[in-house]
């Protein structure tokens, strides 16, 4: 999770939109969940995924992908903010993709995943909270993935994980950051789709 503060000291500032896109959702969010009196501004909204292909190899060719969620998103005050997202999908693999799901009960970085038939379901989620105790620490603790970099110059921790609990600690001076990051990572392949 990036801070704002982060995001508009990179070149390029003028792709980050300062207000909605659409008049009336600036309006929503600004009437509904902003409270001048205990400063608690939040913001939220669905997720949503569809998509169809066809893979020309496999006896099966039809190919998808639907999953259905939500976000949600506080500040309280300057110093604490907050996430919390979650997301289920049913989807119906290629054949490449779908031995190793089958083998492995696992959705790629997206954790286990359930039943027996042509499709499986899989969830998701993440969430953090980050506390800012002055202009050179953030400390944040969650559940969710990490990478480092822009676009495909980014350094990944891994980018066929699930999500992970993590305690994460940046430090900034002068032209140097610093991030300290603790985590728990899981080798859940073969768990037959349960945590236990």
């Amino acid at each position: 999770p990036y801070l704002i503060r982060d995001l508009r000291a990179l070149p390029g500032g003028d792709t980050l939109q300062g207000t909605a896109a659409m008049d009336l959702l600036e309006r929503w969010g600004r009437n509904a969940f902003d409270s001048t009196t205990t400063g608690l501004r939040w913001r939220g909204g669905p997720l949503l995924d569809a998509s169809v292909g066809v893979d020309a190899g496999s006896a099966s060719a039809l190919t998808w992908r639907g999953g259905a969620g939500a976000w949600l998103e506080a500040d309280a005050g300057k110093r604490w903010s907050f996430h919390l997202d979650g997301q289920a999908w049913n989807e119906n693999w290629s054949d490449y993709l779908d031995t190793l799901v089958d083998a492995q009960q696992v959705s790629l970085g997206e954790g286990y995943a359930y039943g027996d038939d042509e499709a499986r379901s899989h969830y998701d989620w993440n969430g953090w909270a980050s506390f800012v105790p002055d202009d050179a620490f953030v400390l944040t603790v969650g559940r969710g993935k990490h990478f480092f970099g822009e676009g495909h110059r980014s350094f990944f921790l891994s980018d066929n994980a699930g999500s992970y609990p993590f305690l994460r600690i940046n430090t900034e001076f002068w032209k140097i950051k610093y991030v300290n990051l603790f985590t728990v990572m899981d080798d859940i392949r073969g768990a037959g789709g349960t945590p236990s």
